[in-house]
């Protein structure tokens, strides 16, 4: 007991001399959740398709569609959430790519050695407040010597029924700012389709789930501040072209994700690749230093030498023979990682399509902490720093987005 008032007697002294707390004294801190579920788009959330949310969200928060960056996928649009910054700085510029400063290939890009830049869970940990992660891409281990003081790595057994109970768990126990990913419609979008039966079921099932979380842990902690988003939207197409076929002329590396695709080549074939996409209705390519720079992907080496964009109704496939054409087709009646980009993008006059194609791929993103109404049309990497803003978190180096003005 003489050891507990002597270390209260110390930490009071400092905040009096230094005029703030010392490191991890967060008792003035709010409590934050930031959720994303995967493969939501804007189009999917309503009051039919999530009724509960839809309620909570009209009572207690706010409402505004929330623009992936490009190519809009799982990975580097979870990691633009939690970083703030585009795919050409945090390195995750695809679920899997390969490095040309390496010679690596890389499969899964989400693995903590990957990304380069500071994640809002370490940003959190830094300034003392207790953090948990729990299932987000790249929080697999320390980033720099630091980790958060809890975080469970993605394991595809774990419901989000349980997910949702350590989260309960996390903030019974004192854990300040939490960070969840939740399965979302993801799987049920891309072998059924975007607006499946299966889609609308899945909604629904995720909407009990969430709303009942919601009420208790709002009934238990009133000023909670809850976000809720995703990480990109699901479309259905139906026309395949297949990337090895089509160029088979040439030496090539492919990564195909659905709406784009990076292609690693030599670079004494890159312009005679590039003149035959080009030629080809609903594709569009550029070699990596011509890539329209709102796409931020031409200043990293991981990015493919070539970068292919498709438009609806064509999905790309980087299946090398049958068997894996199969199962690529399986997990292709909904597809995502088309552009998102052009349509909020200032300084350009995107086509028609693009601007459809990117209102499809928006993720929807619901606020819960007071009413606020309708927050309008915001890029993904808005949301670390209005999170850091609330937390009082001052990043390493400047983020690319800014925090969302309704909510500061």
């Amino acid at each position: 007991m003489k050891r507990i008032l002597s270390y209260f007697a110390l930490a009071l002294t400092l905040t009096v001399l230094t005029g703030k707390p010392i490191q991890g004294q967060t008792n003035h801190t709010p409590k934050v959740v930031l959720f994303s579920l995967d493969g939501i788009g804007v189009d999917q959330f309503n009051e039919k398709t999530m009724p509960r949310l839809w309620k909570i969200m009209n009572e207690l928060g706010g409402w505004g569609s929330s623009i992936p960056s490009t190519p809009a996928m799982t990975f580097p649009s979870h990691v633009s959430i939690a970083t703030g910054v585009h795919p050409e700085r945090h390195g995750i510029v695809s679920n899997s790519y390969y490095d040309s400063s390496t010679n690596q290939t890389v499969k899964s890009s989400a693995f903590v050695e990957y990304l380069n830049e500071e994640p809002l869970w370490v940003a959190s940990t830094r300034k003392g407040i207790r953090t948990a992660v729990y299932h987000w891409p790249c929080a697999t281990g320390a980033w720099k010597g630091v980790s958060p003081e809890v975080y469970k790595i993605y394991d595809k057994k774990v419901s989000d029924q349980e997910n949702l109970e350590r989260c309960s768990e996390g903030l019974s126990q004192g854990i300040q700012f939490i960070m969840a990913y939740l399965s979302g419609t993801d799987s049920e979008g891309h072998v059924y389709g975007a607006l499946s039966p299966e889609v609308l079921i899945k909604l629904k099932v995720t909407d009990d789930l969430l709303s009942d979380w919601i009420q208790s842990s709002r009934t238990r902690y009133p000023n909670l501040k809850i976000i809720i988003t995703s990480d990109h939207g699901m479309v259905s197409p139906t026309r395949k072209i297949s990337l090895y076929p089509l160029l088979s002329e040439f030496d090539i590396k492919a990564f195909a994700f659905g709406g784009s695709a990076f292609i690693y080549a030599n670079s004494e074939q890159v312009p005679s690749i590039l003149q035959k996409l080009n030629t080809l209705p609903g594709l569009r390519a550029w070699k990596r230093s011509d890539i329209p720079a709102d796409f931020y992907l031409r200043n990293s080496f991981r990015t493919g030498d070539i970068f292919i964009m498709a438009d609806l109704p064509n999905w790309l496939s980087d299946s090398k023979n049958e068997l894996e054409a199969i199962g690529e087709i399986i997990g292709r009646k909904g597809a995502h990682a088309y552009i998102s980009s052009a349509a909020i993008s200032p300084g350009r006059n995107p086509r028609k399509e693009d601007v459809q194609t990117s209102a499809l791929m928006a993720s929807f993103f619901v606020f819960v902490g007071k009413r606020v109404g309708h927050l309008g049309t915001f890029k993904s990497v808005d949301i670390a720093p209005t999170i850091a803003e609330w937390l009082s978190i001052e990043w390493e180096t400047p983020r690319d987005g800014k925090p969302i003005k309704r909510l500061r």
